[in-house]
């Protein structure tokens, strides 16, 4: 780091990765040879080094390794990573407001964080069914091992089924998504991470299945126009979900609750609740109306 001295550097098969910002600032470095070892570069690891610079535009691969994407990225791209890729480093895309899709081969075992941060075009990520890490349901970027919601594309809009299994919303997964309106998520989701519909200000419904026991931090924070909660479990239910702080507009929405049959009718409402089920043919929420 910082090494403006430094004009040429040679990393042998023997190593498998370079770190965050291992060669950060290193101005003077020009010549750069990498061993077929390394498998992973970290967070602006040659970042303003002469040798950096000089690398020629487009996507810059380092042995099995997608680096960078390099100089002006013509309106609406896509992009196919090449195949026999294992890793795409940490701010890889960042920035590449004119990527509109990337499809991401079999072979990437490995993300890096922010790897697509920034990239407000982005609506759609397309993964190989024979990849073992991630899968892909409506372009959102799912970890297979627990069906974890990794990253959402920034671009997307109206509504969003999350996939059946799917255990955890992940931190700041739709922060930001102005466009979203609309989000479903099945029973097997337990826990929606800090941040993770921060700012969905186009947000008006979402339906939360039973199984989920903990919403933390800011999970809804700016969602200004969340209107309707529809909840799959009984009031009882909802009262034992821990709900950290920054979640008002969560905690404000018109609530309902779930109920197969018509509880009006079958007189098992209880007084001040409201309740919906599932419309069979259109599979969307549909409320209880208590008849006069």
């Amino acid at each position: 780091y910082g090494c403006t001295g430094l004009t040429s550097i040679t990393i042998p098969d023997s190593v498998t990765s370079i770190g965050d910002e291992a060669f950060y600032n290193c101005t003077g470095l020009q010549t750069v040879t990498i061993g077929d070892g390394v498998q992973s570069i970290g967070d602006y690891a040659f970042y303003n080094t002469s040798w950096y610079n000089a690398l020629p535009d487009g996507v810059v691969y380092i042995n099995k390794v997608l680096y960078k994407y390099k100089g002006e990225m013509p309106k609406n791209t896509t992009i196919n990573i090449q195949e026999g890729t294992v890793t795409i480093s940490p701010h890889a895309f960042s920035g590449c407001r004119s990527l509109t899709e990337i499809t991401i081969p079999d072979s990437v075992t490995s993300i890096g964080g922010e790897a697509f941060y920034g990239c407000t075009g982005l609506k759609a990520f397309n993964v190989a069914e024979e990849n073992s890490v991630y899968q892909s349901k409506d372009g959102v970027l799912y970890k297979k091992a627990d069906k974890s919601i990794y990253l959402v594309p920034q671009a997307v809009e109206g509504a969003v089924a999350i996939l059946d299994g799917c255990t955890s919303i992940g931190s700041s997964a739709f922060s930001g998504r102005t466009g979203l309106h609309t989000v479903t998520m099945e029973n097997g989701v337990q826990s929606i991470d800090d941040y993770a519909f921060y700012n969905c200000t186009g947000l008006q419904s979402v339906t939360i299945g039973e199984g989920v026991q903990s919403i933390y931090k800011s999970a809804f924070y700016g969602c200004t126009g969340l209107q309707t909660v529809y909840y799959e479990g009984t009031s009882e239910q909802w009262d034992s979900i821990s709900i950290e702080g920054g979640n008002d507009n969560l905690k404000d929405a018109e609530r309902y609750y779930f109920s197969a049959q018509d509880p009006y009718q079958e007189g098992t409402a209880t007084e001040g609740e409201k309740y919906w089920h599932w419309n069979e043919e259109t599979n969307t929420p549909e409320v209880w109306v208590k008849q006069d």
